[in-house]
């Protein structure tokens, strides 16, 4: 637990229903997703931007990728494991060029993703929760941050979030 001004921040950690959440008829409202594709002394990031990430990140993630060729709301970085300093822009081509080089029995992936939830909470009020999913190795758990307990007893989460025990 975390402590806020006055208050104690709740984190609770979920397993995803993966069947659950990434079926059709389920609406998400992404923030970033972040995809690393790890192998060898190599890692390939994919940064999908959504459009309703806060301007603060958005301007800082554009001084970060400055001259990146990629799509607006997408971009591709390169690092090197043995090199120090900040991946570098790469373009969609060359991005898939090195992801086809990769071993796949070799490589691994890891996902992470930023959503809102919005929910009608038990006590009446709209309220909104940023929801932090990990996908590694088949597996995937979210975490919440809710700003006090009054938050966390509130507010629905999604049917494809299973509190742990």
């Amino acid at each position: 637990m975390g402590k806020g001004v006055g208050t104690v921040s709740v984190i609770v950690s979920y397993l995803v229903n993966q069947e659950l959440y990434y079926a059709l008829n389920t609406e998400h409202d992404a923030f970033l997703i972040t995809t690393e594709y790890r192998c060898g002394n190599k890692t390939l990031v994919q940064l999908q931007v959504g459009a309703e990430l806060n301007a603060f990140l958005t301007n800082h993630l554009k001084d970060i990728l400055i001259d990146s060729s990629a799509l607006p709301g997408e971009h591709f970085l390169l690092k090197k494991a043995r090199t120090f300093g900040r991946a570098k822009p790469i373009t969609r081509l060359i991005f898939n060029k090195i992801l086809k080089r990769f071993d796949k029995g070799k490589m691994a992936v890891e996902q992470e993703i930023l959503e809102k939830h919005t929910s009608l909470g038990k006590n009446g009020y709209v309220d909104d929760v940023s929801i932090v999913i990990t996908v590694k190795e088949g597996k995937a758990t979210a975490m919440i941050d809710f700003r006090d307990e009054e938050q966390y007893k509130s507010v629905i989460v999604p049917p494809w979030l299973m509190k742990l025990a």
